[in-house]
C-alpha cells in the first residue's frame, strides 16, 4: 500500500503549504498588479475593483510585493486543485490490500499459506513473536492499530510498521534496550533477515518542536555513548509539521539496510 501512504503524506504536505500561503497572503497588499507593455518596456499598475493607479519605478518594492501576491495566488490555486485530486483519489483507494490482510489477520489462512510466505529465517520470526519488555509509559498515546493487532503512537510509526511487515522483516515495537545506565525503548528493533544483526530505528516526529528536539538529541547521545551509531546500526528518520514523513524514503531505507 505504498502508493496509498504516499498520497496521504502528500495531502498533509499540501495542506501545510496552503495554510502557509494563506498566512503570507494576509501580509501582502490588498491591491493587485497589472504589467502593461509599452514598446520595449513595461508599466506597472495597481488595481482594485475599478480603480487603477500607476506605480512609479521608485516604488519597485511595492510592485514586487504585488507580484509576489500574484505568484502566491496562483500557487494557492494550483495546490488546491492538487489537494482536491488527491482527496478524490483517496475516496476510491483502499487503505489496506485484502490479500495482505488475509495473511496478517486470518490465522488459519496464514497457516495454510505458510509454505508460500515463509520468512527467511524461522528463528528470527520466533524472536519477533516472543514476549518482551515494552514501554509502559503513556499508554493512552497508543492509538493506531497495526496489522499485527497491537497499537503504535503515531500514523508515521504505523507506516513504518506496515512496511516492515509487508517486507516480512522480523522486528519488535518499543522493545526494552538495556544500556550501561539507562533503559531505552527504540521505536523498532529489527533483526537483519540474513545476518541476524540488530538494528534500531528511531522516528522523531516533532523535530521542529524545541523541547522535543532537545530530548531527541539527548536520546541520540545515549545511543552513541553506548556504541550504537546513526547510519551504522541506528536508523533515524525525522519529520515536521511542514515536512511529513516521506513513504518513498522509508521504502528506500528498508531496501538499503535489509533487502
Amino acid at each position: 500500500m505504498t502508493f496509498y501512504y504516499t498520497l496521504v503524506n502528500e495531502r498533509k504536505h499540501l495542506e501545510n503549504k496552503i495554510i502557509n500561503i494563506k498566512k503570507i497572503l494576509e501580509t501582502l497588499p490588498k491591491e493587485n498588479l497589472r504589467c502593461a507593455r509599452n514598446k520595449n518596456s513595461y508599466k506597472w499598475y495597481s488595481y482594485s475593483d475599478n480603480s487603477r493607479k500607476y506605480i512609479y519605478k521608485k516604488d519597485r518594492a511595492y510592485a514586487e510585493q504585488l507580484a509576489l501576491k500574484k505568484y502566491y495566488l496562483l500557487a494557492l490555486e494550483d495546490y488546491t486543485k492538487e489537494l482536491k485530486a488527491i482527496n478524490t483519489c483517496l475516496k476510491h483507494f483502499p487503505e489496506h490490500k485484502q490479500s495482505d490482510l488475509l495473511i496478517q489477520q486470518e490465522s488459519e489462512y496464514k497457516n495454510l499459506l505458510s509454505n508460500q510466505f515463509k520468512p527467511i529465517n524461522p528463528d528470527f520470526e520466533k524472536w519477533a513473536s516472543e514476549p518482551y519488555d515494552t514501554n509502559n509509559s503513556h499508554p493512552e498515546s497508543l492509538k493506531f492499530k497495526t496489522s499485527g493487532g497491537y497499537f503504535v503512537r503515531s500514523k508515521s510509526e504505523l507506516i513504518i510498521d506496515n512496511l516492515l511487515s509487508i517486507n516480512k522483516l522480523p522486528f519488535r515495537y518499543e522493545c526494552a534496550l538495556n544500556l550501561s545506565s539507562i533503559v531505552l525503548y527504540p521505536d523498532f528493533t529489527i533483526k537483519h533477515p540474513k545476518t541476524g544483526i540488530l538494528f534500531y530505528w528511531e522516528h522523531f516526529g516533532l523535530i521542529d518542536n524545541p523541547s522535543y528536539a532537545n530530548s531527541a538529541t539527548s536520546k541520540l547521545h545515549s545511543y552513541i555513548s553506548n556504541g550504537i551509531y546513526p547510519n551504522i546500526n541506528l536508523i533515524t528518520t525525522y519529520e515536521t509539521k511542514e515536512y511529513p514523513l516521506d513513504t518513498h524514503m522509508i521504502e528506500e531505507i528498508i531496501k538499503y539496510y535489509f533487502l
